[in-house]
């Protein structure tokens, strides 16, 4: 048995053991700030791998193949949907497009002679500030500057969102045996509970996906109805646009309504009243019936930690970041969970053992 270290020693060992946590700890920092933008890569297509995990498991399951097959008609599958989806939407979507460019000037005459542009006009130079603006248009957009910056997005939008495609269907492919590989660095008993607690990861992110999907589709459709039976024009374009924000948490179905809104407005205060009520009254249905009952099953996170997340991702990555704030909160949660109810089953084993008295000195001379 080794003899125990003097106090200079331990005190030493152990400043040693935390100046380099510390160290370590500002190096991963310094590390994700210098390498943001792979890591918000890497985060998303780990999103979307997670995602689609089941389905290339039922796929594998169902054709009896290997894994590269399966991945490969689950991708295809799923382009095939979004693209079928794009195509349905793109011919009435290009009607109302065109429809508005051709019909905005007469709109825009309208509502200049208007009694709420004068208002506006009146109290905040509202004529001023529009000449001001479209006087400054062409200098903003039409300079070699902003169309170079303009192609410059473009192309990277593009580049990453191909990046992001390939890692992952690379991450699909290579998944599992990535995990079988940090299941074998694991102790024997270790390894049933952290497989457990992989399943369970895959298994919110999943689901959160698929829910948020849900969501958002039956806004969508909803809003459409609405919109359409008030004689809302655009009615299409404004549930697709409610629809893509819905997939925002807390914030985008807030956001997507009030555009939607203020374009029944321009219809007239009636129709803007009952879209306007409409709205309010299928906020609260989404919230006390839709969301719950779709995403019961998946992240059950507290709505103070779901606002906080959001507010996090936001400040950190913008709208990529509120998007990914939720599923990454769920996997926190359950390893938090796992942590503290490992600790409640160490002090509950604990409290079950019998006490060894030591008997008092001198008690066996009687």
């Amino acid at each position: 048995m080794s003899a125990p270290l003097p106090s200079a020693l331990r005190v030493l060992r152990d400043a040693s053991i935390w100046i380099s946590t510390a160290l370590g700890f500002l190096i991963s920092l310094w590390l994700l700030r210098e390498l943001s933008s792979v890591v918000v890569l890497l985060a998303v297509s780990s999103i979307i791998a997670l995602s689609l995990a089941p389905s290339v498991g039922w796929v594998q399951r169902h054709i009896g193949g290997r894994r590269g097959p399966a991945v490969a008609g689950t991708v295809v599958g799923a382009f095939g949907v979004i693209g079928g989806v794009i195509a349905g939407l793109i011919g009435p979507l290009n009607d109302a497009i065109r429809e508005f460019a051709d019909t905005a000037p007469s709109r825009l005459e309208s509502f200049e002679g208007s009694p709420s542009y004068h208002w506006l006009d009146e109290r905040f130079d509202l004529n001023t500030r529009l000449d001001e603006l479209i006087g400054n248009l062409p200098e903003t957009l039409g300079g070699a500057g902003g169309v170079f910056g303009l192609a410059q997005g473009l192309v990277s939008g593009v580049f990453m969102l191909i990046t992001v495609i390939v890692m992952s269907i690379m991450l699909l492919i290579y998944g599992p045996a990535m995990r079988s590989g940090v299941l074998a660095l694991l102790r024997p008993a270790k390894r049933p509970r952290w497989q457990r607690l992989f399943g369970e990861m895959e298994q919110v992110v999943s689901g959160y996906a698929i829910g948020t999907l849900g969501v958002a589709t039956i806004a969508a459709l909803s809003a459409w109805g609405a919109l359409a039976l008030l004689g809302v024009p655009y009615a299409l374009l404004l549930a697709v646009l409610v629809g893509l924000l819905g997939l925002i948490p807390m914030i985008g179905a807030t956001i997507g309504a009030t555009l939607a809104v203020a374009v029944a407005f321009g219809v007239g205060v009636k129709v803007g009243l009952i879209a306007l009520g409409f709205f309010i009254a299928y906020q609260q249905l989404e919230n006390h019936l839709i969301q719950p009952q779709i995403m019961r099953r998946t992240v059950n996170l507290n709505p103070l930690v779901v606002v906080v997340a959001i507010v996090s991702g936001v400040s950190l990555w913008g709208i990529l970041g509120a998007l990914m704030a939720v599923p990454i909160a769920g996997v926190l949660q359950v390893l938090v969970r796992d942590l503290w109810c490992a600790r409640q089953a160490a002090i509950a084993e604990d409290s079950d053992r019998p006490m060894i008295v030591s008997p008092e000195p001198g008690a066996g001379d009687a």
